[in-house]
C-alpha cells in the first residue's frame, strides 16, 4: 500500500473519530444545558408568578377576585395595591383544594385537578400555610415533551450534519495535503531508482525549509559526491591501466627484440628492465595498501624510534635529488626530542611520501623543510615546500583514494593518487592526525601530530 493510502486512511479515521467524539459531547453538552435552561426559566417564572398572587391574597385577604386578573393578547393587566402592572401570563393557579383559579384560558377557570397532580406544583405558604399552588403552563400542554424531543433532535441533526460538513472539508484538505506531502518523496524514490541505475547527474528540485527539504539536499549532495567519486574511480582505473601498461609495455618489446634477434642482455638493459619491475612492485604495493586500509588490517610494530637514525636516512637517501634539482632542503629536530614509540617501517613510508611529493612540486632554487618539535604530549612531523601549492577547494579532497588536484601531471609524474590516502590511513592507525595548509604561489605544508607515548 502506498504511503499516500496509509496517510489518507489515518487521516480518515482520525477526522471520523473525532467528528463522532465532538458530536456525541455536544448533544450531551446540549441536552444538559437545555433542561438547565428550561429549569430555570420556569423557576424564575414561578418566582415572579407566585409574587404577583401572593400580593394579591394580602391585599384582598382571600383568593376572592384573583379570576379578575384580564388577560390581553398574551397578556394580563392586573390592578392591585402595587397599581397596574403589564405581565406575560405562563402559570395555572389553584387553591389548597385544586380549583383553578386562574388560567390563561378563562374557559379552565373553575376546573378542579386531581389530588395526586398537585404534587406537580409548588405550594403557595402564607405565614407556614399553604394557601393554594401554581403549576408551569408547560404541564398542561400536552405537546411540550414532544416540542422537548423536537428541539434536541434538531439539534442533533444539526450537529451531525455540521460535523459531516467539517469531516468532508477536513478530509478534503487532508488529502490534498497528504499528496502534497509524499509528492517529494515520489520524486526521491524516482531519483534514487536513476542513481542506483547510474544516473550520478539527476537532482531533485525541491526548495523548502522543512525535514523534507533537508532531505532532498542531502540526496543532492549524495548524487554530487556519488558523481564526483564515479568520475575518480573511472579516471583510477585508466590511470592503473596506464601505469601497468607503459612498464609491462616496455618489459615486453625489449624482451621480444632480444629473443627475435637472439642477443644476450647486458647489464644496463637488464637494469633498465629491473627499474621498470619494480615500478611495477610499487604499484601492486600501494593497492595492497590501501586494501588493507580499506579492511581494517593494519599491524603496526610499535618499536622506539632514533630520530638521529631516521632523519640521517632520509637525509641520505634524498639529498642527492635536491643537489640534482638545485633544491635546499633542510631537516630541523628540536633539540629536546630524542625518540618516540612508532612503526619505523609505516612511518619512513609516510615522511618519504610527502617529501617526495614536496620535491616533485618544487622548481629548481626552491625549498622543502622538514620539521620535528614536541607540542604538549604531541610529536608534530611539518614537511613544507615552496612549491606551486593548492587550489583552496582541492584541499578537503586531497586525502581521497585516486584524488589528484593537478589532471595535467597524473601521468607525467607517475602514480594513482593514493600516496597520501595510505599516507593518512596510516597516521590515523597510530592514533594521530593529519592536515594540510597550502596558498597557491606560496607552498604547501603538511602537519602530523602523532602521540608520543
Amino acid at each position: 500500500m502506498k504511503l499516500t493510502s496509509k496517510l489518507s486512511i489515518v487521516l480518515i479515521i482520525t477526522v471520523l473519530t473525532a467528528g463522532i467524539l465532538i458530536s456525541i459531547f455536544s448533544l450531551q453538552t446540549t441536552k444538559s444545558f437545555f433542561a438547565q435552561y428550561i429549569l430555570k426559566v420556569r423557576e424564575v417564572q414561578l418566582d415572579h408568578w407566585e409574587k404577583i398572587f401572593t400580593d394579591h391574597y394580602l391585599y384582598q385577604g382571600s383568593w376572592q377576585g384573583v379570576e379578575s386578573i384580564k388577560f390581553m393578547g398574551g397578556q394580563m393587566m392586573h390592578r392591585s395595591g402595587m397599581g397596574w402592572g403589564m405581565y406575560r401570563q405562563s402559570v395555572v393557579l389553584t387553591d389548597v383544594d385544586g380549583k383553578i383559579l386562574n388560567h390563561p384560558d378563562q374557559r379552565q377557570v373553575g376546573l378542579v385537578l386531581e389530588k395526586s397532580f398537585l404534587n406537580q406544583g409548588r405550594p403557595i405558604k402564607l405565614d407556614e400555610r399553604v394557601i393554594g399552588y401554581i403549576f408551569p403552563m408547560e404541564l398542561f400542554i400536552a405537546d411540550t415533551k414532544s416540542l422537548e424531543q423536537k428541539f434536541i433532535t434538531s439539534v442533533l441533526y444539526a450537529v451531525i450534519l455540521g460535523t459531516l460538513l467539517a469531516s468532508l472539508v477536513a478530509i478534503f484538505f487532508g488529502l490534498w495535503w497528504s499528496r502534497r506531502l509524499t509528492r517529494p518523496l515520489e520524486a526521491l524514490a524516482i531519483a534514487s531508482n536513476k542513481v542506483a541505475k547510474g544516473n550520478f547527474n539527476h537532482r531533485i528540485s525541491l526548495t523548502t525549509k522543512d525535514e523534507l527539504g533537508s532531505l532532498a539536499k542531502a540526496f543532492n549532495t549524495m548524487a554530487q559526491e556519488l558523481d564526483r567519486s564515479h568520475k575518480v574511480r573511472k579516471q583510477m582505473f585508466a590511470d592503473i591501466s596506464h601505469e601497468l601498461r607503459t612498464p609491462l609495455t616496455i618489459l615486453g618489446s625489449r624482451l621480444e627484440a632480444a629473443l627475435e634477434n637472439e642477443e644476450s642482455l647486458n647489464a644496463a638493459k637488464i637494469s633498465s628492465l629491473y627499474d621498470e619491475v619494480i615500478r611495477l612492485q610499487g604499484l601492486v604495493k600501494e593497492l595492497q595498501d590501501i586494501s588493507n586500509l580499506e579492511a581494517g588490517q593494519v599491524n603496526l610494530n610499535i618499536q622506539k624510534i632514533n630520530l638521529q637514525q631516521l632523519t640521517e636516512d632520509l637525509r641520505i637517501l634524498l639529498e642527492a635529488e635536491a643537489e640534482a634539482r638545485e633544491i635546499i632542503f633542510n631537516i630541523d629536530i628540536h633539540q629536546d626530542l630524542n625518540y618516540f614509540y612508532a612503526d619505523p617501517l609505516k612511518l619512513k613510508q609516510v615522511i618519504l611520501n610527502l617529501l617526495s611529493n614536496a620535491f616533485h612540486y618544487t622548481q629548481g632554487g626552491g625549498k622543502v623543510f622538514l620539521r620535528m618539535y614536541l607540542e604538549e604530549q604531541d610529536i608534530v612531523i611539518e614537511v613544507a615546500d615552496t612549491g606551486p601549492g593548492i587550489a583552496k577547494e582541492e584541499l578537503p579532497h586531497i586525502f581521497e583514494r585516486f584524488y589528484r588536484a593537478d589532471k595535467s601531471r597524473n601521468r607525467a609524474t607517475g602514480g594513482v593518487g593514493l600516496g597520501l590516502a595510505i599516507a593518512k590511513g596510516y597516521v590515523e592507525a597510530h592514533g594521530g592526525t593529519i592536515d594540510v595548509e597550502s596558498e597557491v604561489g606560496k607552498g604547501t605544508k603538511f602537519i602530523i601530530k602523532l602521540p608520543k607515548k
